[in-house]
């Protein structure tokens, strides 16, 4: 902040500031190899809150570095109230992971990223029925997984062909 109001900083020059004290090592959530664990810190940023109900949010910059390779940072622009812990902003970022897996299942295995279209609708509509073909698909594997769990029978991965054995093998009510 200076006399004329804030100025834009880089991220890296705004970790840099940080001491050693800021930074919490905890888990991002389970991942295929477990706990998914990084050193993580937060910098509050600039936020003009003219308000009471304003002042009751906050902007952060959260920072996630490798514990592996700790020039390797990831940034996120964090906007909460004031009363969210550390811990739940690292859970939310977290869920980016889930989220990420989830379109290159849609990618690799449904063709979301297959279309030559022209026009925003055409896009649209692909776009949508891939993601519906996905969801339709999450549903029949939690249903399958749910009727093996009582079976102690193992469910093949999340793709078309295993999951298709399935239905033929078991039927979905």
């Amino acid at each position: 902040m200076t006399e004329q109001g804030p100025l834009q900083v880089r991220a890296q020059t705004l970790m840099e500031q940080l001491s050693q004290d800021s930074w919490q090592t905890l888990s991002a959530g389970d991942g295929t190899k477990g706990p998914r664990l990084y050193d993580w810190a937060l910098h509050e940023l600039y936020r003009y809150q003219p308000t009471v109900e304003d002042q009751g949010w906050g902007h952060w910059l959260l920072i996630r570095r490798s514990q592996s390779n700790p020039q390797e940072l990831a940034y996120y622009v964090v906007f909460a109230p004031r009363r969210t812990s550390l811990q739940q902003m690292v859970h939310v970022a977290g869920r980016r992971w889930s989220i990420e897996s989830s379109f290159e299942i849609a990618k690799n295995q449904l063709g979301l990223d297959q279309y030559e279209v022209r026009r925003y609708d055409a896009w649209y509509r692909h776009i949508t029925l891939s993601l519906l073909a996905h969801a339709v698909l999450c549903v029949i594997q939690s249903h399958l997984s749910h009727s093996t769990a009582q079976t102690d029978e193992p469910v093949k991965g999340a793709n078309q062909k295993a999951i298709k054995k399935q239905i033929k093998k078991k039927g979905i009510d």
